[in-house]
């Protein structure tokens, strides 16, 4: 035992697992010989949850309608967990937001990619990726605009309501709450890797090796967000041969050496139990024309 760091704590994340509100968690810490150990897993209750918990998030908005600081959002009054804020659109008529919970910027909620223009565009969050993403909704100036943010089971709804229509964008459950994209110097758009059938925390992508120069530098990026990059701490880095960083942004690539035509399979293993391998990339056989 140590004096706690500032900042320092253990994350439980149910999301991808889709834990519903309410679990049961227990929680298990013990020495093995000088090894400090901690764990925690799922109890599950037959019938479901038995109660919900008592703690009560805050959120708050912020972004131009702001002047970028944090202004607590109001609960609506007879639904649980929905929150409001309300103002007017100004001289721009156009206005960018973000949500945070507990005025906590690491814990803020945003969309996939900034400024949509689409409500197709999943929310992300919370967490503390997305500080660059905002969602964007235009009016007129002295407009009424009143932003709704709705949280359930881990299910984020966002919602800008103006007198013309009402926006509304939803969150994805489970793995699917983000894309995974190989972004390198051989193709103009990221690559979206393909989840494992097996092991869904496995995410796999091919790529073939160009005429020039025989070297391919790559990254990968959450949601093709450029500022939310997975890179290795060091630069160059080889397959398996370095730890990785991120998400945030970084001039350091992964870097695959090979002659022209060469296909590799790069493979983003989230779980992995040796951290260096998280990026490892492997060469696919030669295919043999038949002629």
């Amino acid at each position: 035992p140590c004096k706690m760091e500032p900042g320092h704590y253990f994350f439980i994340d149910g999301r991808d697992e889709e834990w519903p509100e309410g679990s049961l968690l227990s929680v298990i810490a013990w020495f093995e010989g000088e090894k400090r150990k901690i764990i925690w897993q799922r109890q599950v209750e037959e019938g479901g949850p038995r109660e919900m918990p008592s703690f009560q998030h805050s959120y708050q908005v912020l972004g131009s309608l702001t002047q970028m600081k944090m202004i607590p959002m109001k609960a609506t009054r007879g639904l649980r967990n929905v929150f409001e804020y309300s103002t007017r659109f100004g001289l721009q008529s156009y206005e960018t937001f973000q949500f945070v919970r507990d005025n906590d910027r690491d814990q803020t909620i945003y969309p996939a990619r900034t400024m949509p223009k689409s409500t197709s565009v999943p929310v992300r969050g919370p967490d503390a990726a997305g500080s660059k993403n905002f969602f964007a909704v235009s009016g007129r100036q002295g407009e009424r605009l009143q932003l709704r943010l709705e949280v359930a089971d881990g299910h984020v709804v966002v919602s800008a309501i103006v007198s013309s229509g009402t926006r509304t964008w939803h969150s994805q459950e489970g793995r699917n709450r983000r894309r995974y994209y190989v972004a390198g110097n051989w193709a103009e758009r990221g690559i979206l890797m393909s989840q494992d059938s097996e092991n869904p925390d496995r995410y796999w992508a091919k790529m073939t090796m160009a005429s020039r120069p025989g070297r391919a530098e790559f990254q990968i990026w959450i949601d093709e967000d450029p500022h939310r990059a997975l890179f290795p701490e060091a630069p160059n880095g080889s397959s398996g041969g370095c730890m990785v960083g991120g998400p945030g942004v970084s001039d350091n690539k992964f870097v695959i050496d090979g002659y022209a035509g060469a296909s590799f399979e790069i493979c983003l293993d989230l779980k992995s139990s040796h951290k260096w391998r998280t990026v490892t990339w492997t060469k696919l056989p030669d295919q043999i024309a038949l002629w």
